[in-house]
């Protein structure tokens, strides 16, 4: 099955062949993107806050923003982001949100789990942040999830499918800390503890802005009787204020 499945993405590739996600210059490795729009991505680069991931210039665990209120409430033990949301890579993570290209996932995947591999080798669950089935039945898919079924091909590390679940339809994430912790509150369910209790857990979102919503999925997490939790995102908004 694996050869044939060879031989049609060869022969896909050799009739229509990939493109830059950015450029749409022809390239040779598909769900990739060109050499010079690589280097404009922004990356997040250690050493850098374990509340927020906002980049440190030494390693004192923590930025000055994070040793007070949000230090004490934050329930998930790690955060890191591989970009910064910028206007640059807001394309791509906008148009694998909402545009229908999935074939980004795969990219994204590839570049968290080379930048973290060692947190997968210590981790036994990868939980992706879940969408409303409302909201899964326009889009027809979870951003998250795509992410996160990739990063199983490439750590062999089990995906909790299905568990934690969003129970209410929130209106897409705007206005303060405050506005952000009130919409997500309640809304979301694990339906198999068993499956949590004991385990270390990576938990996948698209991208960080207050961190409300892994901080609810992370209360859960924990109530369920998770060990440790690291949340890894794409992207994490330091300036912007978008609802995304």
């Amino acid at each position: 099955m694996k050869i044939f499945k060879y031989l049609f993405n060869s022969l896909l590739d050799f009739l229509v062949p990939p493109t830059c996600i950015y450029c749409k210059k022809y390239i040779v490795d598909p769900h990739a993107i060109c050499k010079d729009c690589f280097m404009k991505l922004d990356f997040i680069n250690e050493p850098s806050c374990k509340d927020c991931g906002a980049p440190l210039p030494f390693d004192n665990s923590f930025c000055v923003s994070c040793l007070g209120t949000l230090n004490q409430s934050k329930q998930y033990d790690e955060i890191d982001a591989i970009f910064n949301y910028d206007e640059f890579s807001k394309g791509a993570i906008l148009a694998l949100k909402h545009g229908n290209a999935t074939y980004i996932a795969k990219f994204f995947a590839n570049i968290m789990y080379k930048k973290y591999k060692n947190k997968f080798d210590t981790s036994d669950l990868v939980v992706y942040v879940p969408i409303h089935f409302k909201r899964l039945f326009q889009r027809h898919y979870n951003q998250t999830a795509l992410i996160a079924r990739h990063l199983n091909k490439f750590s062999d590390i089990k995906v909790s499918h299905n568990n934690l679940i969003r129970i209410k339809n929130t209106v897409p994430q705007q206005g303060n800390i405050k506005k952000r912790i009130r919409n997500v509150k309640n809304a979301f369910m694990i339906r198999n503890e068993k499956e949590i209790e004991g385990k270390n857990i990576i938990l996948i979102d698209d991208v960080f802005t207050t961190g409300a919503t892994i901080n609810e999925c992370s209360r859960l997490l924990k109530i369920a009787g998770a060990k440790k939790i690291i949340c890894l995102c794409i992207a994490r908004a330091f300036h912007m204020h978008h609802n995304v």
